[in-house]
């Protein structure tokens, strides 16, 4: 993820010596602002992953677990 910030910055730091030194501060702010976006969006598809795998791991755990109760049943029962 580092090296797709950092190619994403890459345009910032080159307009940078294009920019009127009164205005470098704003471009600062502006390279901040978009820092934190970038992070925040990583932040998004990170804790979308995590929702998602519940989706993905919980109905195989609960049918191995029926399984399970299943195989009990049936061993205790014979």
């Amino acid at each position: 993820m580092r090296s797709g910030r950092d190619r994403k910055l890459t345009p910032c730091g080159r307009i940078r010596e294009f920019v009127p030194a009164e205005e470098r501060d704003r471009l600062s702010d502006l390279v901040s602002i978009l820092i934190e976006k970038l992070e925040l969006d990583a932040q998004y598809r990170l804790q979308w992953l995590l929702r998602g795998w519940l989706l993905i791991h919980v109905p195989p755990a609960g049918l191995l677990m029926g399984l399970l109760l299943i195989h009990v049943f049936t061993w205790v029962r014979y």
